[in-house]
This record gives structure tokens, C-alpha cells and sequence, in this order.
């Protein structure tokens, strides 16, 4: 199967398909057969996560940089669902999110671009 990196949505390998028929991106599909176990701590992750997250936001194309943190949150998105047990979330902006809900008044950030975060499909 083909992975949609920019939505999640998998499909049947074809070579003849040019963008994804469930969002049509046009970006490179990962093979899902060639997934991998990696053994490292939830913290490490985080850090490559967010790392990841601060690069895509610091685009000056605010629309290659939008793109950029769909597919970064899609695929913290995927391994966070898989993980559930974890105290925290992957993301800078989980962890604003986080705080939004606990405490009152405004709470200011300049080190990521927000957007909606991916939905992943069903």
C-alpha cells in the first residue's frame, strides 16, 4: 500500500497515479511495506518532532510551510495513536494546546506557524 503523507489515507499501488485521490497532493506516497520498529524514548522522538515541526514552520512560503506541518503533525498524528499510554504529546503546538486548556488568558508563541491541525482519516 501507498501512504498519503500530506492526509494519511492509504491506496492500492499504482503507478500511474500522479496525486492522491483522497486529498490530491501531489507529494511523494511512503510504501507502508517497508515500515520499521525503532527503539527509542518517547522524549528522543519528541525532540526530532519538534525539530521536524520549528524547520516546516520557518518556511518564508507560508504555503509550503502550511504543507510542511500537515505532514509532520500527520505523522506524529499516527505514531501518537499508537501510543496513548504516553504522558504528553509529540508536538510544540500539542503541548500549546495543552496549556490553552488549563490556563486562562492569552498565551503568545513566535516559534511555530499555527494551523488546523490534519484530520486523519477514519
Amino acid at each position: 500500500m501507498w501512504l498519503c503523507l500530506d492526509c494519511g489515507k492509504e491506496t492500492e499501488p499504482n503507478e500511474e497515479l500522479i496525486y492522491c485521490p483522497n486529498c490530491g497532493s501531489d507529494g511523494v506516497p511512503a510504501d507502508t511495506s517497508k515500515r520499521l520498529n525503532i527503539s527509542i524514548t518517547w522524549h528522543e522522538l519528541r525532540c526530532i518532532v519538534m525539530w521536524a515541526e520549528r524547520w516546516a514552520s520557518s518556511s518564508s512560503d507560508k504555503k509550503n510551510s502550511e504543507r510542511l506541518l500537515r505532514v509532520v503533525y500527520g505523522i506524529a498524528d499516527r505514531i501518537q495513536v499508537q501510543h496513548l499510554d504516553q504522558e504528553c504529546g509529540l508536538t510544540f503546538a500539542s503541548e500549546l494546546s495543552e496549556l490553552r486548556a488549563h490556563i486562562t488568558g492569552t498565551i503568545e508563541q513566535n516559534v511555530i506557524r499555527e494551523i488546523d491541525p490534519p484530520k486523519l482519516p477514519d
